[in-house]
């Protein structure tokens, strides 16, 4: 009886299977061909898991912490030994003077009796430094640096990313705006264009009108096709970035890129805060505290100015202060040219809006000229070429400034460097 209930439970096995698994092996293939959704803040948190650098970095830290905490357990050891050396010596003496010892005091003496001999090691402040400080103390606190500027550059590459994510977001965004308005030209180039062919046909016009009419909705068409492959090409580049496979389309969910001013602040402001926050000086800053930390404990242990330790170790603190000084002045150039290039930035976003302004008068002056029959069709036309090419000036003049403050922002962080981003110039 069991036997014919096995094979009916495994008929019916099959047959969920069967029935079952093609509905799942397409909704699996619906989730594939589905279009990939992403905010700004969606694609940087793409990018940084997508990233090698990230991945190395984090195995970089992961195995110098395992350094650092072997070294500490190493660093103990020797506090300890040197430690015990140092009781031992205090023991013996206090026997040898004939001072009573507590039995605690008594088992100890005979340990380090049997550890170290029947007389304590006497150790020297060269003898201490070169066995004890320079094996321990030193490499602990130069891998923990290491560990510090570790830590700062993987900040680094998480701003940088992200950086270089929201500019190529934004070029796209931007892009789609200026074919949004190419799309509207088309239209008004369409309707203009079909409006000449009804006046030409009732012997109003020029066949010379007609064809100035057919050309330049000819070459906005162009023009329109042309920016529907710049965006395609910096899709397929935001994809390679994310990990986005090729054949999988993306919407970007911001609608667009604002077209107002951000404020800027004062240059004292970006400076300050670089100062404080740039990696670089981080950097710098921790190497710098480091050495000037081992000169002052070299200091303790070789007093004489000559000595090769001393000398050595006022050698690496210079090198140190030197580095610093150069990572600060690096900064505050970097810092200064990116200031002037916002300002300059906004002066031509400005002079954009006024050229914007004044080709929308010139243009509308033109439509009733044209109507009076002041001036020709391909005059018009012209004035009607002058808006739309200064409105995406604007467009472009004004995303270029807040993509300068942006970077001046990042700049004035952690970084990168405000010189070595990319963006539109």
């Amino acid at each position: 009886m069991k036997a014919p209930l096995k094979i009916l439970s495994f008929i019916l096995l099959l047959c969920i299977f069967f029935t079952v698994s093609p509905f799942c092996v397409s909704a699996m293939q619906e989730d594939e061909n589905e279009a990939v959704k992403l905010t700004l803040d969606d694609a940087i948190d793409m990018a940084v898991g997508y990233s090698y650098q990230i991945q190395e970095i984090e195995q970089y830290i992961d195995s110098l912490w395992e350094t650092y905490n072997n070294q500490r357990q190493y660093w103990n050891m020797l506090q300890q030994q040197l430690e015990y050396i140092e009781l031992y010596n205090s023991l013996y003496t206090r026997d040898k003077n004939g001072v009573e010892l507590e039995p605690l005091e008594r088992m100890q003496l005979e340990m380090f009796r049997a550890m170290y001999g029947l007389t304590p090691p006497q150790l020297s402040g060269i003898d201490k430094f070169n066995n004890y400080i320079k094996p321990g103390e030193f490499s602990c606190y130069q891998i923990y640096a290491q560990v510090e500027k570790a830590r700062n550059q993987r900040s680094l590459i998480n701003k940088t990313l992200a950086s270089d994510i929201r500019e190529t977001y934004n070029n796209i965004l931007l892009m789609k705006n200026e074919l949004a308005i190419q799309k509207n030209y088309l239209e008004t180039y369409t309707e203009q264009n079909k409006k000449m062919h009804k006046l030409y046909e009732n012997g109003l016009i020029s066949q010379f009108d007609v064809y100035s009419s057919d050309t330049a909705l000819m070459q906005q068409e162009i023009t329109i096709g042309m920016a529907e492959r710049n965006i395609q090409n910096m899709e397929i580049l935001l994809k390679s970035k994310l990990g986005i496979p090729m054949d999988r389309e993306i919407i970007l969910e911001s609608a667009t890129v604002k077209n107002t001013l951000k404020l800027h602040s004062t240059y004292d402001y970006y400076l300050k805060r670089a100062l404080s926050e740039r990696e670089e000086i981080l950097s710098a800053q921790i190497d710098l505290n480091n050495r000037s930390r081992e000169l002052d404990v070299v200091k303790q242990y070789f007093t004489h100015e000559l000595l090769t330790e001393r000398i050595d170790a006022q050698i690496a603190a210079d090198e140190a202060e030197t580095a610093y000084n150069e990572a600060v002045l690096k900064v505050t150039v970097d810092i200064r040219t990116g200031y002037m290039d916002v300002v300059s930035k906004y002066n031509d976003a400005i002079l954009a809006l006024k050229d914007f302004n004044n080709a929308k008068k010139q243009f509308n002056s033109a439509e009733k000229q044209y109507e009076a029959g002041q001036i020709d069709f391909n005059t018009m036309l012209e004035y009607q070429a002058s808006l739309k090419n200064s409105e995406i000036e604007y467009i472009n003049a004004v995303y270029k400034y807040n993509n300068a403050v942006d970077r001046l922002n990042t700049a004035s962080g952690i970084g990168p460097s405000y010189s070595v981003q990319g963006g539109l110039q």
